[in-house]
């Protein structure tokens, strides 16, 4: 499991990207709900700890982990498009569903090690 740590010093745990995860996207392309199981139950915890430490509302963080999940369902050719791993596509993806919901308040910045683009 690889960590990410908040500014607030919160460890928020995040599985460590394996083969499974391309596998399970390109299975998601074909629109397999088990590959779509699989990634959620693998990533949706993580996530919803990341989400909770930005927004700062077990409810909103519900929405935006809806959100990303829903994203990823209709486009999950996306999640590598543009970042490195799925953790950054997720990173990335909560931040942006997170800050859709909260436009007018400041967010809490991405924790270390979640970077969210791929690097040149």
């Amino acid at each position: 499991m690889a960590a990410i740590t908040t500014d607030r010093g919160d460890n928020l745990s995040a599985p460590s990207a394996t083969g499974d995860d391309i596998h399970d996207l390109s299975a998601l392309a074909t629109r397999d709900p088990r590959a779509f199981e699989r990634l959620y139950d693998r990533w949706s915890r993580s996530t919803y700890a990341l989400a909770h430490a930005i927004v700062g509302d077990a409810a909103l963080a519900e929405v935006v982990i809806e959100d990303v999940f829903l994203s990823l369902w209709r486009r999950p050719e996306a999640a590598l498009a543009n970042s490195a791993t799925l953790a950054d596509h997720l990173c990335s993806a909560v931040r942006g569903a997170a800050q859709s919901l909260k436009p007018d308040q400041g967010l809490a910045p991405l924790p270390g090690g979640c970077t969210g683009t791929r690097s040149p």
